[in-house]
């Protein structure tokens, strides 16, 4: 809204200056001096809330750079000189510290499985944003990390229903716990931890990355595929809601489960697909039939045409 303001300044300027009593008063230079002001202060936070709604890419791992990024901010603004700017910094701060006090744990170790940040990645932001504690949160994130990592190890193994595939599986598990216990304890998360990072900078893929690599960590593959999905805003889950209310409708609200399913992602797909204006049929010969033309406006439906009660129909 305020950018959208800032391409008219001269002509509200210029509104006031050819009007009469009753035009509105338009911003002056100081005024507008702290717009521009307030909207830089905003638009870190318009681009990471975006950037926390993707749902083409994996979100789990950007939480904890982009907290610490957040609350790097707000505290550049604390001590602005500027005393709206100030006062802002300051309540937003006060918000933050309220919610960051109660931290995602498993988002923090979500963090650790690109290779690009890992652990040291989650010490450096605990200590950016506080030094004294930081040593102790990022044992804390470790620990729980080894922990878990623990119960995939244990429950990793799985069987076959065939009993001669079962008790190859048992023999090869033991021999994997063999190995494992010959490398005096070491794991396949050290193994993963002690590797170099990637360039924190590079375009990555991080799900494509274990992809490739799950054949040396199968384990933790396992596990960062699960936690990498986690994702960390209702945003895709709202949306969805937000189209069934206009799939289920008070004039339509017996569908089966199954067919309200097939209205509600229909668009979801066709997504990727080129299809012709007017055409409704894609390269395998299937008709798909359209819910509604986006163009054209939802006509009204009278009671009348179902009868004068509602219930009856």
């Amino acid at each position: 809204m305020l950018e959208r303001a800032f391409i008219y300044r001269a002509v509200f300027t210029r509104m006031v200056r050819i009007g009469n009593a009753s035009t509105p008063q338009a911003p002056t230079e100081d005024e507008w001096s702290k717009l521009e002001k307030i909207c830089a202060l905003l638009r870190p936070f318009d681009a990471i809330t975006k950037r926390f709604s993707g749902r083409n890419y994996p979100t789990a791992n950007l939480y904890l750079m982009h907290v610490w990024t957040i609350e790097s901010l707000i505290r550049s603004y604390c001590n602005h000189e500027d005393e709206t700017l100030n006062s802002m910094g300051k309540k937003m701060k006060d918000k933050f510290d309220k919610y960051w006090e109660s931290y995602s744990m498993i988002l923090s170790l979500a963090a650790i499985f690109d290779p690009r940040l890992k652990l040291q990645y989650v010490k450096f932001c605990f200590t950016q944003l506080d030094a004294r504690s930081a040593e102790y949160k990022t044992e804390q994130v470790k620990e729980s990390l080894f922990k878990l990592f623990e119960e995939y190890a244990t429950n990793g193994n799985v069987q076959d229903n065939v009993p001669g595939a079962r008790c190859e599986s048992n023999h090869l598990a033991a021999f994997s716990n063999f190995e494992n216990s010959s490398f005096q304890g070491r794991t396949q998360l050290d193994d993963y931890l002690g590797e170099h990072k990637l360039d924190p900078l590079a375009e990555l893929d991080v799900l494509q990355w274990w992809k490739v690599n799950e054949i040396r960590f199968p384990q933790v593959a396992k596990m960062a595929r699960e936690l990498l999905s986690i994702p960390i805003t209702t945003v895709a889950s709202e949306s969805a809601f937000s189209l069934g209310s206009r799939i289920l409708t008070k004039w339509r609200a017996s569908l089966l489960p199954d067919n309200a399913e097939v209205l509600i992602t229909t668009r979801s797909w066709l997504i990727g697909y080129d299809v012709e204006k007017g055409d409704n049929s894609l390269d395998d010969g299937i008709e798909i039939p359209l819910l509604q033309d986006p163009n054209i406006a939802p006509q009204e439906i009278s009671d009348d045409e179902y009868g004068e009660d509602e219930e009856d129909f």
